[in-house]
Order: C-alpha cells, then sequence, then structure tokens
C-alpha cells in the first residue's frame, strides 16, 4: 500500500512561544522525504491516517486552535482536514470536502 502523502498549510500566530511551537511542529514529521518552503508549507510523506497524522501533528503543545490556523491535504485520497482559527472561511466555500476539527 503506497504511503500517503500529505500537504500542510499552517499560520501559528506571534507570541513568545512561536519558535519553539514551529520547531517541534517540524520535529513532528517522520524523517523521510520531505520538503517545506518557507516555514508554513510542508510537503510530507507519512504512513498514518489523516486523522492521526492531524492529532500528532496539531498537538495542543505546538499548536493553539484559538490563534493558529492549519490545513492538511491528503493528495492520494483528496481527503482534507483544518484546524484552528480562521477569519476567511472562504477556503470551505471553496473546498467543500474539507472538514473542520
Amino acid at each position: 500500500m503506497p504511503v500517503p502523502t500529505f500537504v500542510v498549510i499552517f499560520k501559528l500566530a506571534p507570541s513568545p512561544t512561536r519558535n519553539r511551537r514551529e520547531r517541534t511542529l517540524h520535529d513532528r514529521l517522520t524523517p523521510g522525504t520531505w520538503w517545506a518552503e518557507t516555514g508554513s508549507a510542508i510537503v510530507v510523506s507519512d504512513e498514518t491516517p489523516i486523522d492521526d497524522f492531524c492529532d500528532r501533528l496539531l498537538a495542543q503543545d505546538v499548536f493553539d486552535p484559538a490563534a493558529d490556523m492549519a490545513v492538511v491535504f491528503d493528495l492520494d485520497s483528496g481527503e482534507a482536514r483544518a484546524r484552528g482559527s480562521f477569519v476567511d472561511f472562504g477556503l470551505f466555500h471553496l473546498a467543500p470536502w474539507i472538514e473542520k476539527i
């Protein structure tokens, strides 16, 4: 069975803990093949299902759902999850299959 490939787009709100939270988020990516651009978009292969991947990557010690936002797309299955604080809900109109978790 092929390993799912996820696209993660995120924004961590400015705070005294932002740098630590971003480093921890990156550390939670499975070692292996991955690509990151500007620290806000990551493409990564991971063996876990999308919900388990989101729970691990976006745990409360890294991710503040009241201030941060993230969208995770599974490129293979077409599933997507969104978590956090969204100002522009246009994303959910453009891509109605995204589940807000």
